[in-house]
């Protein structure tokens, strides 16, 4: 069915176009042709926030010299000549400007749904939740949604196949992906799966995963209704309930839908190949051919956010199917970037986007200069405009390439700064991503002491300055949080070294309890701000609380001695406002703080700074960077773009020739390699083919950010040789040899790019001098810290990565997460004194231990209740056989640490129990949980840890070890391991791999602002 044709403009335009500048002169022009249109009957919708203040501002500017100029030609014509617009015209238009439907898609539902509010289940003054808000809040109505269906012997039979597939963490992410990202699709997908082909080539479990994916299509449809209710109730919505609201009340109410078209007479959208199917269907329902215009702005060549539900086959299709040839226009001049490097992507780009699915295909126009090579908007350069940098100096293998390319980039730089006009601000550093990559950049780029400034787009949480914060809050929930109290120790709050640390925690094994045995000055006004906060903690709220220690402890003060103090205090207070937020969503100090630390949010970015603006380079993503221009492009790391793509819910709309058919949904438990040849594995590799294209764009989108000049930089390794889509883009077309593993100049691009050696670049560092400006008086006793000890500490948490609560609860657990894994400290206390003999001999037994008082029973940290549900728990214990053998043993240690030295690094632990029973040392770990087997490989990890480094210290060598499953019944109470030579040598080749991979990870960490200020879980042993 062809679909209706537009009244309307369709503007395909590249990098450096003009496109918005277009878009804004649309806008006015519809002004001057239409004296009767007021701002509210015009639209104009794009892609960010920050993007339509900018459009509203240049709108702002543009009608002030519109003003202006008309009032030039009033005095300069007679009262008889008649004026096109008048004066009072364009001042009444940006008068009205503020009332101006001017905003991104979401704040254009959310105004809509809010002058219609009678019509829809919820407050007019609803809230629009984003960030950590809405992922809690999506969590917990999840994991409540899964627990209460699974306690139902009925319900659960729909999870069966879910589980079996995917797993409980797994199954918990597919439900909160399907509600966030996929909530269109599955709503208003095809519920029909008449599979035309067999899922996978096991027929009856290709029948398996169809059943799945029917049950939990039916499984998400009431998981959304009862999310819906409960945010509906709570007047909270989120970004896509506003779409989907929107959408809904514009097919339900046809005369609301009737009267916007009226309204908005015209319709502009910017950055349209970011758009998605459910957008575009609400600005399809708003548009009328015979009462209102529409304009689509947009360059699918930049369409890089397919991570976010863009989908670039709306833009083609819509270009192809409802815009005639005369309805479409193609901007090809390029006004941003030098003749040379426009000639450069016209040469280049051809090859890179020819090919693919002809359903998301692109194709590349020529683009031709705007300015001549002579327009003073160009700087002269040295050489060629496209300029590759390639190592051709004989280096360690073992140093990392990353550092290899940080280090020739500092060097590049530094000597164009010396020997040219070009400062540190001309040079901007485009990474694909920041994870992985930033810490390594910078911390080359402090030894050569290059200024630079990173435009960071998430990770909030996990800046220093933050994290410090949420370790003090940490050790208010937990005080025997050692990890916690480490960071809080060597953060700005007391500016402690690694070495002071551990002076002070001595012998003791809780850093708390060398605290309060410390005669330290310093430590006196802590304690009793701590426990003033510990009485408080539970009375205030959060907000409160959080902003208390940062004035109680002189926090901004202390920050001022920092390098990019000013964007660190901002981030405080940019903190304690979140804490406030959170706080009026009844978010109680363990609520809070369990969320911080699982919390590693993309859409909460630092807080904005102009601190760009100083003569620094700039460090971003690709994606920060759209929409800029610069004058020096560098992008490195060209051999690392590798695209390891997975995606477990597949939506495919391929068989809907009509707008009336719908697509259908898809469950894909499997990478790509166990799919075999089945239609899954078809839609995977569909989808894959969409991943790799973006890739091709995202490249488009670097380049094309550069006036002056592109440098290209990558140094190929033996893990990225394979992998590398734009690895292999740029071997393709001839510019790198493998064998040789240089650089090289193709047939065709002789005249436009040249190679750069690094033996032909001076090695120098540049001399910085960088003035401290402190924002108010520092007390004396402040001091920049000093840099941490270099030896690094390594327990198993460290190298096998966390084990996360739900691994270790059972399903009706995880909702009382919270409670649970904060009782856990108390069973611990209460079993550290199980085995111990007192000074005439005798032992401490569990059942012994049942009337005792823990000191943690104190109403602040736990109460008598909470004591109680423990016992409830360790009473089976009392006659247990191996518990028994504790209590019985020759000699028995509690929470003994213990270290080895492994080449340059020191393994190190903390052992819940270590006994000796019948002439055989027994290593035992205790946890407050039932058997799981999910997490059986992690817990079996820790204690052959804990067995290889104790296998010295002990005579003779420990090789048993005990697992507890304390709140078990039956046969599963205790999972005993005996580990063997060969067990111990596999160990040791597993360690040497992870610490490598653990060592790529930390590198730069001490340096990413000069001073530790708190991430220190890699630098101290836990205890």
């Amino acid at each position: 069915m062809k679909m209706k044709k537009r009244n309307g403009l369709f503007i395909s335009a590249s990098a450096g176009t003009g496109k918005t500048k277009r878009l804004i002169d649309e806008y006015l022009k519809v002004f001057e042709e239409n004296p009767d249109l007021d701002v509210e009957n015009v639209v104009a919708i794009t892609y960010t926030r920050k993007a339509a203040k900018e459009m509203k501002e240049r709108i702002r500017k543009k009608l002030i010299e519109k003003y202006n100029e008309s009032l030039h030609l009033k005095d300069r014509k007679g009262e008889n000549d008649k004026i096109k617009v008048p004066p009072s015209r364009w001042l009444e238009l940006r008068t009205n400007l503020n009332f101006a439907w001017i905003s991104t898609i979401h704040s254009f539902c959310e105004r809509i749904l809010k002058e219609n509010a009678i019509f829809i289940p919820v407050d007019p003054g609803f809230q629009v939740l984003t960030g950590i808000r809405y992922n809690t809040l999506l969590e917990r109505q999840v994991i409540r949604f899964i627990a209460r269906k699974i306690e139902n012997k009925k319900e659960s039979e729909n999870f069966e196949g879910l589980l079996k597939y995917f797993g409980l963490n797994k199954t918990i992410d597919l439900f909160k992906k399907a509600i966030t990202s996929k909530r269109y699709e599955l709503s208003f997908g095809d519920p029909n799966i008449d599979f035309h082909k067999p899922l996978l080539p096991d027929l009856k479990e290709s029948d398996e995963v169809k059943e799945m994916i029917e049950k939990f299509k039916l499984k998400f449809d009431e998981l959304y209704s009862e999310f819906r209710e409960m945010i509906f109730e709570e007047a909270k919505l989120d970004f896509e309930t506003l779409l989907f609201e929107t959408l809904k009340l514009l097919k339900e109410k046809d005369f609301i839908r009737r009267k916007y078209i009226r309204r908005f007479k015209y319709i502009f959208v910017d950055e349209f190949q970011d758009t998605n199917e459910l957008q575009k269907q609400i600005i399809d329902l708003l548009h009328d051919p015979k009462e209102n215009f529409v304009l689509f702005v947009g360059d699918p060549k930049q369409s890089i956010y397919k991570f976010r539900n863009a989908d670039v086959t709306v833009f083609t299709r819509t270009e192809k199917e409802e815009f005639d040839d005369s309805q479409k226009e193609i901007l090809k001049i390029n006004y941003r970037s030098h003749p040379d490097l426009v000639e450069f992507f016209n040469r280049f780009f051809p090859h890179v986007l020819q090919g693919g699915n002809e359903l998301f295909k692109i194709s590349y126009y020529h683009s031709i200069p705007g300015k001549s090579s002579e327009d003073e908007n160009f700087c002269s350069v040295e050489g060629k405009r496209v300029k590759i940098l390639n190592l051709n100096e004989e280096t360690e293998e073992k140093i990392d390439p990353k550092i290899k390319e940080a280090e020739l980039i500092a060097r590049f730089i530094i000597n164009r700064v010396k020997t040219s006009k070009n400062s540190f601000k001309d040079f901007v550093i485009l990474l694909r991503k920041f994870k992985n990559e930033i810490n390594c950049l910078t911390k080359v780029f402090d030894e050569y002491s290059v200024p630079y400034y990173t435009v960071s787009g998430g990770g909030f949480y996990d800046r220093p300055e933050i994290s410090a914060i949420i370790s003090f809050l940490n050790i208010l929930n937990d005080p025997l949080d050692n990890e916690s109290f480490a960071a809080l120790l060597l953060s700005p709050f007391f500016k402690m070294t690694f070495d002071e640390l551990m002076k002070l925690k001595g012998s003791e094994k809780k850093i708390y309890d060398a605290i309060l045995k410390s005669e330290d000055p310093k430590f006196r006004r802590f304690l009793e701000l701590h426990s003033e906060y510990m009485k408080l903690k539970e009375v205030i709220s959060v907000g409160e609380l959080v902003e208390m220690i940062v004035n109680d402890m002189d926090y901004l003060a202390k920050l001022a001695f920092f390098n990019n103090s000013s964007r660190m205090i901002a981030n405080v207070k940019k903190f304690i406002e979140v804490s406030k937020d959170l706080s009026n969503e009844g978010y109680s100090l363990r609520e809070f703080v369990s969320q911080m630390k699982k919390y590693s949010p993309e859409e909460e970015s630092e807080a904005s700074l102009e601190s760009e603006e100083n003569d620094v380079v700039r460090i971003m993503t690709i994606h920060k960077s759209k929409g800029l221009q610069f004058s020096v492009v560098i992008i490195p790391r060209i051999f690392s773009s590798v695209v390891n793509f997975t995606e477990s819910i597949i939506y495919d709309d391929s068989m809907a020739f009509d707008e009336r058919e719908r697509g259908k949904i898809y469950l894909n438990p499997y990478s790509e390699n166990k799919l075999g040849d089945g239609l899954l594995a078809e839609l995977f590799r569909t989808e894959k083919s969409k991943a790799l294209e973006e890739e091709k764009r995202i490249l488009y989108v670097a380049m094309t950010r550069a006036i002056n000049e592109l440098i290209i930089c990558g140094i190929e390794n033996k893990n990225n040789r394979s992998n590398s889509l734009w690895g292999t883009i740029f071997k393709s077309l001839g510019f790198y040899d493998s064998e040789t593993k240089r650089w090289i100049i193709p047939e065709g691009f002789e005249d436009l790019v040249e190679i750069v050696q690094s033996s032909s670049i001076p090695n120098q560092k540049y001399e910085l001098v960088v003035e401290k400006k402190p924002i108010q008086e520092i007390p004396k006793s402040v001091f920049p810290l000093k840099d941490m000890a270099k030896k690094t500490y390594i327990s198993p948490t460290h190298i096998y990565g966390e084990i996360s609560i739900d691994e270790v609860l059972q399903l009706d657990e995880v909702i009382k997460t919270d409670k649970r894994k904060d009782i856990g400290i108390l069973v611990h206390e209460i079993l550290e004194q199980v085995g111990n003999r007192s000074l005439k001999g005798t032992v401490t037994t569990l059942k012994s231990l049942r009337k005792a008082r823990p000191r943690l029973v104190d109403d602040a940290n736990f109460t008598e209740s909470d004591l109680e549900v423990v016992w409830q728990d360790l009473e089976k214990w009392f006659e247990n056989p191996y518990m028994k053998k504790i209590e019985n043993s020759q000699k028995c240690y509690s929470e003994l640490s213990i270290a080895k030295k492994f080449k340059d690094r020191i393994l190190y632990g903390v052992i819940d129990k270590i006994f000796l029973y019948d002439n055989e040392w027994i290593i035992t770990d205790f946890k407050y949980a039932n058997y799981n087997p999910i997490s059986e490989k992690k817990y079996r990890f820790q204690l052959l840890f804990y067995t290889y480094v104790a296998k010295e210290l002990f005579k003779p060598s420990p090789t048993r070890a005990w697992l507890f499953y304390l709140k078990e019944n039956g046969n599963k109470m205790v999972k005993e391991y005996v580990f063997t030579d060969d067990d111990l040598r596999e160990f040791e080749m597993e360690v040497e791999k992870k610490i490598e991979e653990f060592e790529k990870m930390i590198k730069g960490w001490e340096m990413e602002q000069r001073y530790t200020l708190g991430q220190v879980d890699s630098r101290f042993l836990i205890g």
